[in-house]
């Protein structure tokens, strides 16, 4: 791969850190209850962004990184689209990841966050991303678990709840 491809690979990810490091500098403009969430929000996308620049790299730890990340672990579907950065993934497949959002932010909208995000979590890695019933559904109720105490028991934050459970009907 070029020095050229892999700094085009590399701006979307350097133009993202660029705003994640503006919006952590910002936040100290605030007070200490209101810098909570921007702060927190630019934390952790400064630590995926550099995990993604540390995956476009050659070495050892950049083809583990891609190895974690790639998905199921498993070879890749069509031969030579490993998820190494320039390569593209055929058009039904990434078609297949626009409609995976569009459930969620569906069912976002009919039964809430904390309903739809463990439903979509689990669904998505089972079926989408080859891993067990057991493991799709623990990251699921995991990661609502840590939303729930994040927004709720720690930011005081209410989520929305869904137009089927919500206040709204």
């Amino acid at each position: 791969m070029t020095e050229r491809r892999k700094f085009a690979d590399a701006v979307p990810s350097l133009v993202l850190l660029v705003v994640a490091v503006f919006y952590c500098v910002a936040s100290f403009q605030y007070s200490p209850s209101a810098r909570a969430m921007p702060l927190g929000v630019a934390t952790l996308a400064l630590v995926l962004v550099l995990v993604d620049l540390i995956s476009l790299g050659e070495g050892r730890i950049s083809r583990i990184i891609r190895r974690i990340f790639q998905g199921s672990g498993a070879p890749a579907p069509v031969p030579g689209l490993d998820g190494q950065a320039g390569q593209r993934f055929p058009p039904a497949r990434e078609l297949a990841a626009f409609g995976w959002i569009i459930a969620f932010l569906l069912l976002a909208i009919a039964l809430g966050f904390y309903i739809a995000i463990p439903i979509y979590v689990t669904a998505y890695l089972r079926f989408y991303g080859g891993k067990s019933v057991l493991v799709a559904a623990a990251t699921g109720l995991g990661l609502v678990a840590a939303l729930y105490g994040m927004f709720e028991l720690l930011l005081g934050y209410e989520v929305f709840e869904g137009l089927v459970f919500g206040d709204i009907m």
